[in-house]
């Protein structure tokens, strides 16, 4: 089941253009293209008559036709045209139309009513626009659930096991960890001032000291959309306008209930016109998931065989795992009180948040 009243990222708003992309999320099969004004269109992948992808017909100025007996859909999902007669079938034939934005540099789908579809609720990922710092981008496809890879980003324990090349000198359980909830948001925030920072990150830091005061805070935002901010600075300053900042987006979009696309940004506003560095985490930071977390969180998808309820599973809790129980519930609450809405409500358990 999915949360369909929010907005899921399609992808890079730039790989959007002339050509038709096929695209599935959520369980369903999307054409993605860009009308010759330039506006983003999305349309059920699905010619209604033999099912067959639109995607496989042709483009013909701002419409697709299927490529199997000629139906014609318009940018809203209307048929425009019905090769071979119109006496059968009289009643409106057409497919499903989804909103469309582009924010922060991506495409971002709506999946439920479109009368809800408001912008002003895809949360903030504005740095990745923001010339202050420089970023870098990529994707990856994860054979599991995005919940799982939801909690591998709120739990920051795992660094030091399975990313030593990057973990700084102390242990996550060194740091003050607090988690915070602010509606449907959670935020996992860790403090650890004066802290020898880690190799990798000193030499992106630039600074002479030895120690700094350092943080890291995750923020999640239903379905499973990430923003994280990693930070260091020199012991006693204001950490929030001075140091190393190294933002990064997570974007994960469910393509079934069992795979995620996922959508990563990274970014840092020191050493920006380094073209060494950039290169190197270009292809550092999709190596580090496609090699270490990625074959974690798919073993544990394939330990659960179909299953995508991992609690009712009955898993060891940790204290890392606080921030990822707190978003599973309100995720869950929120499935809830959608189909409840819609008079389609099934027998999904919500737990307590303590």
């Amino acid at each position: 089941m999915f949360l369909k009243n929010v907005w899921y990222v399609a992808g890079p708003a730039e790989e959007f253009g002339d050509a038709v992309i096929s695209r599935r999320i959520c369980n369903e099969l999307i054409a993605l293209y860009r009308k010759q004004n330039g506006t983003l269109v999305a349309l059920e992948d699905r010619c209604p008559h033999r099912f067959v992808p639109l995607s496989m017909g042709r483009r013909e100025v701002d419409d697709l036709r299927c490529g199997y007996h000629g139906l014609k859909f318009g940018p809203d999902g209307q048929c425009s045209e019905r090769p071979g007669g119109t006496g059968e079938n009289p009643a409106p034939i057409c497919v499903k139309s989804y909103p469309v934005a582009e924010c922060h540099g991506y495409a971002w789908l709506w999946m439920g009513d479109p009368a809800h579809a408001d912008t002003a609720l895809i949360p903030d990922f504005s740095f990745i626009t923001d010339p202050a710092f420089k970023c870098e981008a990529g994707y990856l496809h994860v054979k599991g659930h995005h919940e799982l890879v939801t909690d591998n980003l709120l739990d920051l324990s795992h660094v030091n096991y399975l990313h030593p090349q990057i973990a700084s000198t102390s242990h996550w359980a060194e740091w003050d960890n607090q988690v915070e909830v602010t509606r449907n948001t959670v935020w996992s925030r860790l403090r650890r001032p004066n802290q020898i920072p880690g190799a990798f990150q000193k030499m992106m830091w630039g600074s002479d000291s030895e120690r700094g005061d350092g943080r890291g805070d995750v923020r999640w935002d239903a379905p499973s959309v990430l923003y994280a901010n990693t930070a260091i600075t020199e012991v006693g300053a204001d950490i929030e306008t001075t140091g190393l900042h190294t933002p990064s987006a997570h974007l994960l979009t469910p393509e079934t209930d069992r795979s995620t696309h996922y959508f990563w940004v990274t970014g840092r506003n020191k050493r920006k016109d380094d073209a060494e560095l950039t290169a190197a985490l270009e292809k550092g930071v999709g190596t580090i998931f496609s090699t270490q977390d990625g074959p974690m969180v798919e073993a544990e998808q394939a330990a659960m065989g179909d299953s995508t309820d991992f609690l009712g599973h009955k898993p060891l809790i940790l204290k890392a795992d606080a921030a990822g129980i707190r978003a599973r519930r309100i995720l869950r609450r929120m499935i809830r009180e959608e189909q409840e809405a819609n008079g389609s409500a099934n027998n999904i358990t919500v737990e307590p948040a303590e």
